[in-house]
């Protein structure tokens, strides 16, 4: 009977602290890479400006998981695109694009699982010697 009730409060003080430790971690995040380029932003620009070229460059492509489906939506380029896909390994998930400048780069929507997880990005372009630093943010 002693040894229950140790248990058991071990494993009400465990609950205990697991909740109140959630609200000490963000509710935001943000990642960013970046990489210069040896090219001007205006030919890098329709490999990120038009989804369907994603699979290019991206490493989320059918190679990793095979069984992935994707449909496309909207214009073929620019703001409004939309990228949606569903896979074993990938999960289900849609990217649209909410703006689009040649010079600058691209923002974009990206949601997961039909909306319940949410988060926003752009993989904008800045000038870098003879270059272009391309730098990605979620």
């Amino acid at each position: 009977m002693r040894s229950i009730k140790k248990i058991l409060t071990f494993l009400v003080v465990l609950i205990v602290l697991a909740a109140a430790g959630s609200y000490l971690i963000p509710s935001k995040y943000k990642v960013e890479r970046s990489l210069v380029v040896q090219a001007k932003a205006e030919a890098i620009y329709p490999h990120v400006n038009k989804l369907k070229r994603w699979e290019e460059w991206t490493p989320w492509t059918t190679a990793l998981d095979p069984t992935m489906k994707r449909t496309f939506s909207g214009p073929e380029e620019g703001a409004g695109a939309k990228m949606a896909w569903d896979g074993e390994k990938t999960g289900k998930g849609s990217l649209a694009i909410t703006a689009s400048d040649a010079a600058k780069g691209i923002a974009y929507d990206l949601e997961f699982d039909e909306g319940k997880y949410k988060s926003s990005g752009v993989i904008a372009f800045e000038p870098s010697g003879g270059g272009t630093q391309v730098l990605w943010t979620n």
